[in-house]
């Protein structure tokens, strides 16, 4: 059995929440068979305040003036531990409008680490990763979304910052860390990323959120999810040579409204050639622009060739989670919504999401039910080609369109 299986979480689960979860298969036409199972969501642990209250007591501000918010919370299994990652953010967006400043100035952005056993002990002291990183903007600087990865025994944080290319030019762009080493890694793609051409645009080019994957030893990165775009990555641990070994065709560059599925957590092997992955999912309300998130869990089939294969609808919580979560940017997002950053294979039947909640709070969700679902989308697997570039993100619209009867913006490919 892998061994992943044997890692138990042993912490009680709390605000179990049941529900039906749809979702599609795929295949080269686009969406097909329609699955449903029944899962159940739950809070296995809840990192919040303990983190906060951590990070408190080791910042410089003995006037304490600081808003400090613990989420993005990424975790793996690690010597036979759970490692954490987590940002820390000090909310900036505040004082927008330049008033009440703090007295102390730090960071936007700032990654925590600790390890823990599985009953959520503390097994080490908690530290800041000591990345230095560039501070030029007033608010959004500093490493932001931080994901756990292993490869051959050492850890990795793969996260995103933003850096100034030349007086002119500014990218949020992908960084790895090598944990074990403390160093930056910075990747290099042949060819270049198709998200970051034409930096002579005005304007922040982004290219984040890659998620990891381990295959017959090598490590890739999905660079996109739609279009399906793969990277396969030698040189570690000292550094990061890339290339895309599948790419899919489509409009360079990154657009607000036509890529909604961005990114989420690592995939992770189920059963092969099958991955799954917790993924995000942004969208614009038609009427005011204003943000919409989901989460939905992903399956990849890396045989025989790379492909999208199944995706769920949005994975559902207890409202009371939420109820304890306050939205961080009403002024941006006026739903609930979860974040998801982690994830680690439970048991056969669970998995452990790392996610914040509203931007408040840093929780790990289990959901159970995972084995009926992969059962069932493997058995349902019929095909050996993906669907055109373009087409999930068109279906993903149309879903929460039709499953939320609101409306959002949506450029086409």
């Amino acid at each position: 059995m892998h061994a992943l299986w044997e890692r138990k979480l042993k912490t009680p689960d709390t605000y179990d929440y049941t529900f039906d979860l749809s979702g599609s298969m795929f295949n080269e036409k686009g969406a097909s068979k329609k699955l449903t199972v029944n899962t159940i969501s739950s809070l296995a642990h809840s990192f919040t305040p303990y983190i906060e209250h951590e990070v408190e007591r080791r910042l410089i501000d003995p006037i304490k003036q600081q808003t400090i918010v613990a989420n993005s919370p990424a975790i793996i299994w690690y010597k036979d531990n759970l490692l954490l990652v987590s940002r820390i953010w000090l909310v900036r967006e505040k004082y927008e409008a330049k008033k009440n400043w703090p007295s102390n100035d730090f960071y936007d952005n700032i990654l925590y680490t600790q390890t823990f056993d599985s009953n959520m002990s503390p097994i080490t002291s908690g530290k800041f990763l000591g990345i230095p990183s560039p501070k030029q903007f007033w608010v959004g600087d500093g490493p932001i979304e931080p994901r756990l990865f292993e490869f051959k025994g050492e850890a990795y944080v793969s996260f995103n910052v933003a850096m100034a290319l030349s007086r002119k030019v500014s990218v949020d762009s992908t960084v790895l860390w090598n944990y074990n080493r403390d160093i930056p890694i910075f990747p290099k793609i042949t060819g270049g990323s198709p998200i970051l051409r034409d930096l002579k645009n005005s304007g922040m080019k982004r290219d984040k959120h890659w998620m990891s994957l381990t295959y017959k030893d090598n490590l890739y990165f999905i660079h996109s999810l739609d279009p399906l775009r793969v990277l396969q990555c030698d040189g570690l641990p000292l550094k990061a040579d890339c290339k895309f070994i599948h790419q899919e065709k489509l409009q360079d560059g990154f657009r607000d409204y036509a890529i909604h599925l961005r990114g989420g957590t690592p995939f992770l092997s189920y059963k092969q050639p099958y991955y799954i992955s917790i993924v995000h999912n942004t969208l614009f309300k038609e009427r005011t622009s204003k943000r919409f998130y989901t989460a939905h869990l992903v399956v990849l089939s890396v045989e025989p060739i790379w492909r999208i294969v199944y995706i769920s609808d949005p994975i559902k919580l207890n409202s009371e989670i939420y109820e304890s979560s306050p939205l961080e940017r009403p002024l941006y997002i006026e739903e609930d919504f979860i974040f998801p950053v982690g994830l680690t294979i439970d048991t056969p039947d669970s998995i452990l999401i790392g996610a914040h909640a509203n931007d408040h709070s840093a929780i790990i969700i289990r959901l159970r039910g995972i084995r009926e679902l992969m059962n069932n989308v493997i058995e349902s697997d019929d095909s050996e080609k993906g669907p055109k570039a373009g087409i999930i993100q068109e279906y993903i619209h149309d879903r929460i369109e039709l499953t939320t009867n609101m409306r959002f913006i949506h450029e086409k490919s």
